[in-house]
């Protein structure tokens, strides 16, 4: 009887034990808000992000069709990369076979394109 009840109480233990989650999804209130999306333009914010996360497949060789190596080609294709970035329904989510990039960087590309894509 011993062996059992310290057997179900050690399962129990370790099964609770091995919960994870991000802690900024549970506790969005909590962590200060690092995200700076004010005065977000190509050259500071898109670029990088774009050369971090898309040129390697979307540069001049333009997997799909799709070039993002400047700021005129990005601009052209604006919604669609929020889209994909955001996983939205109806579009190819990016980057392939990776998992969504962090709110953070999908906030700045949305306010750059309602803030009228500074260069």
């Amino acid at each position: 009887m011993k062996k059992t009840f310290f057997f179900i109480a050690s399962l129990t233990i370790f099964f609770c034990s091995c919960y994870y989650d991000k802690e900024e999804k549970l506790y969005p209130n909590l962590i200060p808000n690092t995200c700076d999306t004010v005065n977000v333009n190509y050259q500071k914010h898109i670029k990088p992000l774009m050369d971090q996360y898309c040129v390697t497949c979307h540069g001049k060789n333009a997997s799909g069709g799709v070039n993002l190596s400047t700021y005129d080609l990005t601009k052209s294709y604006a919604a669609k990369i929020y889209g994909t970035l955001n996983h939205d329904s109806g579009f190819k989510p990016m980057p392939k076979n990776s998992g969504k990039l962090d709110n953070c960087k999908i906030i700045m590309v949305r306010k750059w394109i309602e803030t009228g894509m500074s260069n």
